[in-house]
């Protein structure tokens, strides 16, 4: 018993020291967290969000889980691509683009791609406020996929409530 014990107390001060490692200043042997001017990956609200589409702006929404997930439920118009995909892609095909939204099922994975095409050089980038793919239902907006609508019902009720939503906040379109 003691034996399994300091074997389990060894085992969780190296995994501290891994996870403090990176954020050691040089010379200190206390970690400390560098900061920050904001958060890393800005975070846009559902208001906006529907506001932006309704006024016909380019919202590119890139669904960062496995493609058997994205097949069974995504947002309407999304496009899939994993964090392993990231560096594959051609950061041009969001030039174009006025905000790029990444999103997961809670937004772990959204916020790793997010991150990862700021490193590419991906402007406007985002994750919802709203919590991926769970709070974007629990806010009641259409998905598409098996579990979903088709893609095209699921594209026309998202542009009717996102006109709905920018009359309701007294926008003109």
């Amino acid at each position: 018993m003691r034996t399994g014990r300091i074997v389990w107390i060894s085992v969780m001060l190296v995994a501290a020291a891994y996870v403090a490692g990176p954020y050691r200043d040089k010379g200190s042997a206390v970690p400390t967290v560098p900061a920050a001017p904001g958060p890393l990956v800005r975070q846009v609200d559902q208001k906006t969000l529907l506001v932006l589409l309704a006024q016909g702006r380019r919202v590119i929404f890139v669904d960062a889980r496995e493609p058997m997930e994205f097949k069974e439920e995504h947002i309407p118009g999304a496009m899939n691509l994993t964090l392993r995909e990231v560096e594959k892609i051609d950061p041009s095909v969001f030039l174009e683009s006025d905000i790029v939204v990444a999103y997961c099922l809670k937004d772990f994975r959204g916020f790793e791609v997010a991150r990862a095409l700021q490193r590419a050089g991906v402007k406007g980038v985002h994750t919802l406020d709203i919590v991926g793919l769970n709070g974007w239902k629990r806010s009641g907006l259409p998905t598409a996929g098996q579990n979903g609508l088709d893609e095209a019902g699921a594209l026309a009720q998202l542009r009717r409530m996102a006109r709905a939503a920018m009359l309701a906040e007294g926008v003109r379109p």
